[in-house]
């Protein structure tokens, strides 16, 4: 009987550990390490204005190509062009800048 006693105690004891410690861990719990988005580059209306102008200036019939590239977006002037295709018209007149 008094080891039934003692172990009831000690079952006990290990209990009340056991859920302190659980509370106790949640406090010293560091924060996961901050996600890292993806880095994006975003071109402006300004961004593309200077590459048409780059090519215009540096290649032959560079102006014609450049309008050619726009009207293919749906576009008379840089300012046209939709911001989510600016990237892809930039690369576009950037590709026909380096085959001239």
């Amino acid at each position: 009987m008094k080891n039934e006693n003692y172990l009831e105690r000690i079952a006990l004891a290990l209990e009340t550990l056991v859920n302190q410690g659980n509370s106790l861990s949640a406090d010293f719990i560091e924060d996961p390490a901050p996600v890292k988005k993806p880095i994006t580059i975003e071109h402006t209306h300004d961004d593309l204005k200077s590459a048409c102008l780059e090519l215009s200036r540096n290649v032959k019939d560079g102006r014609t190509q450049a309008k050619a590239i726009l009207s293919g977006f749906g576009a008379v002037k840089a300012t046209d062009v939709k911001v989510s295709e600016i990237s892809t018209v930039i690369g576009l007149l950037n590709a026909a800048l380096v085959r001239k």
